[in-house]
């Protein structure tokens, strides 16, 4: 699939996303406490100020607008914003709760998955100055590959 340049930032962001997933449900697969334990404390400490930027971009300048633009990308819009707040809520937790862990790989694989399956090819019904918008809040967020 060819990505808009407009959206190139976002789609490294969600490479981290994948890999972060990926690392979480090996880790869990290990069953090696130390690791779990050491894997849910960074993500809780980073996760959530970590994206906060990349989860504003997508909620403000691509799901909402899409929404309004695209009556039958409304269900899809909507329960990523939830599963956004689903993310942080999870990774906010794993200090105290380990056994979130898995659930929350398993939720951020996913999310990213449709993320880029379902609203990324949708993403030409945007004008060019959201676009635009798009690229430019992305130019801002914090690089997270180095937390993770």
């Amino acid at each position: 699939m060819k990505i808009e340049k407009e959206l190139l930032i976002l789609a490294r962001e969600h490479h981290v996303s994948l890999v972060l997933a990926n690392r979480v449900i090996n880790t869990v697969a290990s069953k090696n406490q130390a690791e779990i334990s050491a894997l849910c404390l960074n993500i809780n400490k980073y996760f959530a100020e970590s994206f906060k930027d990349h989860f504003e971009t997508e909620e403000t300048l691509i799901l909402y607008p899409l929404m309004s633009i695209d009556k039958n990308s409304e269900d899809i819009c909507k329960r990523l914003i939830k599963e956004h707040n689903d993310l942080i809520y999870l990774s906010s937790s794993l200090a105290d709760k380990p056994e979130l862990l898995l659930e929350f790989g398993q939720l951020l694989r996913q999310h990213t998955r449709a993320e880029d399956r379902e609203i990324f090819p949708n993403i030409t019904a945007l004008s060019r100055k959201q676009l635009q918008a798009i690229a430019e809040s992305s130019e801002k967020h914090k690089r997270i590959e180095e937390f993770f």
